[in-house]
């Protein structure tokens, strides 16, 4: 036998059309989100690219200080970064090159600007520049007091800018630092005469006076400061800087560095507040 059912199409495909549209609404708000997504994405990207590129117009145009900023953190914000470091050691270069520069002006300034004439001499000097900062240096000299024929020859380097060449001490300031014991501070204060005695010169007396006492123990002032809020399990005396200004003694004898013993006349007597 053969069973037939008459009904109209609409209501036995109700449910598949239904569900087909469901699908196409939700199929189409899924790929309008994944569009904006990679909009959004590629937008700050192109927007980070583009702040590089006009960066690196101002680098070009000599501007050092305005540097681009990452937006994200993907592979184009460590390529920001790479650039910023590049543009601070271009800068560094540069800065090196126009001291080299200067340094060389200043050398050619300083040499003779012609050889020396001197009877029956024959007298001549060259500077080879060095790659580097600084130079050779010469120069004549003539002594009309110490007769004829004779000359000063002065030969030299001319170094560039933050080397040190020399040190100056005024020897009429010349003072001592002692690290005091916190025990031992009872009495100490400006005015107090002292005895010095330095190892490197046994025998020699220095005399002088206490001029400060640090408001600070030296722990603080180390590079790597002792933290000790939280106790310790051996309690160590800290130090105080105290400052005395020498007042007698062979001061030329001194060195900076040097060590010794520093006996204080304490005043133990309160002080006024």
């Amino acid at each position: 036998w053969t069973l037939i059912m008459i009904a109209p199409g609409k209501q036995i495909l109700a449910s598949i059309l239904r569900f087909r549209l469901y699908y196409f609404i939700t199929g189409t708000a899924f790929i309008l989100m994944i569009v904006l997504l990679i909009r959004l994405v590629m937008g700050r990207t192109v927007s980070s690219i583009r702040a590089l590129s006009d960066t690196a117009h101002k680098v070009a145009r000599g501007d050092f200080v305005t540097l681009a900023t990452p937006k994200t953190k993907d592979e184009v914000s460590e390529l920001i970064q790479s650039f910023n470091t590049m543009v601070l050691q271009l800068k560094e270069r540069i800065r090196l090159k126009e001291a080299m520069g200067l340094a060389m002006e200043v050398q050619q300034n300083l040499l003779p600007q012609k050889p020396l004439q001197i009877e029956n001499l024959d007298i001549a000097g060259k500077s080879i520049y060095c790659d580097e900062t600084g130079g050779d240096y010469f120069d004549f000299f003539q002594f009309p007091a110490l007769g004829r024929g004779r000359v000063g020859i002065a030969v030299g380097d001319v170094v560039g800018p933050g080397e040190p060449v020399y040190a100056v001490v005024d020897f009429s300031k010349l003072y001592v630092l002692v690290l005091l014991e916190e025990t031992k501070l009872r009495g100490v204060r400006p005015g107090c005469e002292a005895r010095i005695r330095i190892d490197a010169y046994p025998g020699v007396d220095f005399r002088g006076v206490v001029t400060a006492v640090l408001p600070a123990t030296a722990a603080k002032f180390a590079l790597v400061p002792r933290d000790i809020s939280a106790g310790e399990f051996t309690k160590v005396a800290q130090r105080v800087p105290v400052k005395i200004r020498i007042t007698q003694g062979p001061v030329k004898l001194l060195r900076v560095g040097l060590g010794g013993e520093v006996e204080i006349r304490r005043e133990l007597k309160a002080p006024k507040l």
